[in-house]
């Protein structure tokens, strides 16, 4: 679940599916590691999102009952297409298909807690590790969608447990960071945040950073990631939302509307963001709502 092995998992999906074309799995998991690759930046959403849903579609049609197919196809609906009916519907098969695989629950929990449905998101994800109580992927991601809830205390001590067992899992990191912040612990959320950038977490981490930067009184170090990310940007893709966070740590609302338009136009899926807390003190400006209704998340 890093970007580096994300990449190699799509060279030996394909490679399986050169040595038996008719394997539906094969197709299945590689429109995962597609999905996971433009959920990480990796690419233009446009190219990689695309490509997860013909393999979805690809191994729905040798097989319907591939559960992780319905996942991925749940995923591009949330993430790429904001078809909330159809992701919706895509979760609810997935979990049908395979009821005892955690990650059928994670999906769905993800979905309820994209739309706010924040109780009913809760109770699916617990049911996702009661079936696999010790993997820190889960357990840091669980504390995201506690992150969502604004129940920033239990978000942080899930990170933590994550930590625990894997004291490099970057992501469990910066989840934690979004919520030391929210409760003002500027220093820590920081420091976590350094240490996430540290282990090559990517331009959404560097671009968090800046923000925390920017809203503990360091413009200059936010200006700085600000510009290098600009830089980067000419050499490979970096979203336009990552560049959108640290415009908004620095109080520029003007640049700041504009990269997040660039990045609606750009079907960037991190736009699904907006809701989050971090985005809070922007709800009142017309120019969010608009960009809220138009993707279909709830205001």
């Amino acid at each position: 679940m890093t970007p580096a092995d994300l990449a190699k998992s799509t060279t030996h999906f394909t490679q399986a599916i050169a040595l038996d074309p008719g394997y539906p799995q094969a197709y299945a998991n590689l429109s995962q590691a597609q999905f996971y690759l433009g959920l990480f930046g990796m690419g233009p959403a446009s190219e990689l999102f695309p490509k997860a849903k013909a393999s979805a579609a690809k191994a729905l049609e040798l097989d319907e009952t591939v559960a992780a197919a319905h996942n991925a196809l749940a995923v591009i609906h949330i993430l790429y297409e904001w078809d909330w009916a159809a992701a919706e519907a895509e979760c609810i098969r997935a979990v049908q298909l395979s009821p005892n695989d955690s990650v059928t629950h994670v999906h769905l929990a993800d979905y309820m807690s994209i739309q706010a449905r924040h109780d009913e998101a809760i109770a699916e994800y617990k049911l996702a590790l009661e079936l696999d109580p010790i993997s820190c992927m889960y357990i840091g991601f669980f504390g995201l969608i506690l992150h969502r809830a604004r129940r920033y205390d239990e978000a942080i001590a899930q990170c933590q447990k994550a930590l625990e067992i894997d004291p490099n899992y970057a992501n469990a990191m910066w989840f934690m960071a979004l919520s030391l912040e929210q409760k003002g612990q500027l220093a820590a959320s920081i420091a976590n945040l350094e240490k996430a950038d540290s282990l090559h977490a990517g331009p959404p981490v560097r671009a968090l950073l800046g923000r925390a930067y920017a809203l503990a009184g360091e413009p200059t170090k936010a200006e700085d990631i600000l510009e290098e990310l600009k830089t980067l940007s000419q050499q490979q893709y970096v979203s336009p939302f990552d560049i959108a966070v640290v415009h908004a740590g620095l109080g520029d609302m003007t640049s700041t509307f504009q990269r997040l338009e660039e990045a609606y136009q750009q079907r960037v899926f991190r736009i699904i963001e907006l809701t989050f807390p971090m985005f809070d003190n922007l709800r009142s400006d017309a120019r969010w709502q608009d960009l809220v209704r138009r993707i279909g998340l709830p205001n």
